[in-house]
């Protein structure tokens, strides 16, 4: 097993339009985030990657309220060789919001199943992408200054079959 630990700290400022007029003012904000990957190093039947991230963002809005957002992101990636010409991959990523205002959590789950014949030039592969059919998540922001809603549509749930001839 490897371990692997990333920080970063990003400081900066943003323009910000102030009440839907057309002044613009500079505030600061902060990001940082942490990010841990536990891998597997054998090459065996299955290899896992676990990795989580935190982040911690830190803003401020016109009247000085500073506004903290925490994102704690996990992801774990499965692939398993089931037979020299056969593997599986199942890839999970979840979001969890510490906010008042956004939604509290988000999942997306793909599998894939490939078949890739030894010393030839094509595989096929059945692919399955968000397979819980998560439409979108939302996030909204509240201040003093402005009511901010975004929301983010995804790519709805779908199976397919791929088929590739390498030459």
């Amino acid at each position: 097993m490897k371990l692997r630990f990333e920080s970063t700290l990003h400081r900066g400022q943003q323009p910000t339009l102030i009440n839907s007029s057309q002044r613009v003012q500079i505030l600061p904000f902060q990001s940082m985030s942490y990010k841990v990957y536990l891998l597997s190093t054998f090459d065996g039947a299955v290899n896992a990657e676990l990795s989580f991230m935190y982040r911690q963002l830190t803003s401020r809005t016109v009247m000085e309220v500073r506004q903290k957002t925490t994102t704690l992101q996990p992801r774990l990636l499965l692939t398993g060789k089931l037979h020299r010409e056969w593997s599986v991959q199942l890839w999970n990523e979840g979001l969890f919001w510490r906010s008042r205002y956004s939604q509290t959590n988000f999942y997306l789950v793909d599998a894939s199943v490939r078949y890739r014949p030894v010393e030839k030039p094509w595989e096929v592969e059945l692919v399955g992408q968000n397979l819980l059919n998560t439409r979108y998540y939302f996030t909204t922001s509240l201040n003093a200054v402005y009511l901010d809603e975004s929301s983010y549509r995804l790519q709805p749930r779908y199976v397919a079959l791929r088929m590739n001839w390498r030459f």
